[in-house]
């Protein structure tokens, strides 16, 4: 019993102290938060804070964004798929601080930000 009782402490610990980090990982409040998308995806819902840069354009646009190669980039797309790919372009071009949030539901549930619908033209 006694054992059972270490080992589900230790468990515990191990999800709580999984959790602080996460969350002190993600400071979205200074981070370029990117939909990598495609514009109808968008137009379909996005998170709040987000700047849309479709895969096809991310090297294109990144580099047209006053961040230097320190800044913190969250990705998301629709499954998390895009943003794999999204993830090692932008680290091949020396981003350092590139985290895949997985699809937009995930994604909004992390960051803990509503999913808004607009109809932005890139």
């Amino acid at each position: 019993m006694k054992k059972r009782t270490l080992l589900l402490g230790w468990w515990l610990l191990a999800i709580v102290g999984c959790s602080d980090v996460a969350a002190k990982e993600l400071d979205y409040q200074k981070a370029l938060i990117v939909d990598v998308r495609t514009l109808q995806e968008w137009n379909a819902g996005h998170l709040r804070d987000a700047t849309l840069m479709p895969l096809d354009q991310l090297a294109e646009q990144i580099s047209r964004q006053p961040i230097n190669k320190d800044q913190q980039i969250l990705l998301y797309c629709r499954s998390g798929n895009r943003a794999n790919h999204a993830q090692k372009i932008l680290e091949q071009m020396g981003y350092t601080q590139v985290l895949n949030l997985g699809g937009l539901g995930q994604a909004a549930e992390t960051l803990q930000q509503e999913i808004i619908q607009s109809y932005d033209n890139l």
